[in-house]
């Protein structure tokens, strides 16, 4: 947000409108390790809307975290479970990967 020059507040507010209209909708947010990317997102949405975070606003999901799957499919697999590395294990092209 601060490189396109965006207002933080105003891209938490539109991001967590999205996430609650796929809720709504039934549309799953796809993503990896998604724990992280949603508790940056309702951290920030307490502190801007008085203590009201994601689940407060009615959001309930669906998610598919690839990070999840992956642990579930191949438990003992050795080394990196990041997004590159799981791109590269499952011949995934990587284009754009943190452009969502």
């Amino acid at each position: 947000v601060q490189e396109r020059g965006g207002d933080l507040e105003k891209s938490i507010i539109g991001i967590a409108g999205e996430l609650l209209a796929a809720s709504i909708a039934g549309t799953p947010v796809v993503g990896c390790n998604l724990v992280f990317d949603l508790s940056i997102i309702d951290s920030c949405l307490k502190r801007l809307e008085g203590g009201e975070g994601l689940r407060e606003m009615g959001w309930s999901g669906p998610v598919v975290d690839i990070l999840v799957i992956d642990r579930d499919v191949d438990k003992y697999r050795k080394g990196s479970r990041n997004l590159k590395a799981l791109c590269e294990h499952y011949k995934v092209q990587p284009d754009q990967l943190h452009d969502a």
